[in-house]
């Protein structure tokens, strides 16, 4: 069993080497997320001219209800995006349209009268994403704008979340998600 696992991991490591020998590698900072509480840091790997895959990883934090029943949270938040890319000038440039699927992990903390409560919510939404990306005169430089609206299909409380903090937040299963990156291709 321990032979068979080495050589898959072998193979898939020599495939990994191979296909980046011949794509390109994009390292993105969305510093324009700091804005609406959520910042983050992206990893696109252009497969072909036409194609991308992207992962990104960012910190969230917020402040939820009102002045007598404040919740403050923060968490980690992962996105995988595949992007097609419409008429490339350089490969993966331009105009693009994809799918991306965000996870949402967030620990609230508040005071419900003398009572302090914490509890956790988790949230995996799935949506279509629209964005255009603009290469510098050297061809390193990356611009990337993007915007998204998708659904959550899952919207997860843990079991000692209070009535009052789930009402307080609109419209709970849509899921937004926009980007102003810009990074540098290797």
């Amino acid at each position: 069993m321990k032979s068979l696992i080495q050589k898959i991991s072998f193979i898939v490591l020599m495939s990994m080497m191979s296909l980046a020998a011949f794509a390109q590698l994009e390292v993105k900072v969305n510093p324009i997320g700091a804005i609406f509480q959520s910042p983050d840091i992206s990893v696109e790997y252009i497969a072909t001219d036409n194609f991308g895959i992207e992962g990104r990883v960012g910190y969230s934090w917020s402040n939820i209800g009102s002045d007598d029943l404040g919740y403050k949270g923060n968490g980690l938040v992962f996105i995988g995006a595949g992007r097609y890319y419409f008429n490339p000038n350089e490969g993966g440039d331009r105009f693009y349209a994809g799918v991306y699927t965000k996870f949402k992990n967030v620990n609230y903390g508040g005071r419900t009268g003398d009572e302090s409560v914490t509890f956790k919510r988790q949230r995996l939404a799935v949506g279509p994403v629209v964005g255009y990306k603009v290469l510098a005169a050297n061809e390193k430089v990356v611009f990337d704008f993007n915007f998204g609206i998708g659904r959550a299909f899952i919207n997860k409380y843990s079991d000692n979340a209070t009535d009052d903090f789930i009402n307080s937040i609109p419209l709970t299963n849509l899921d937004l998600i926009s980007t102003v990156a810009v990074g540098y291709r290797f």
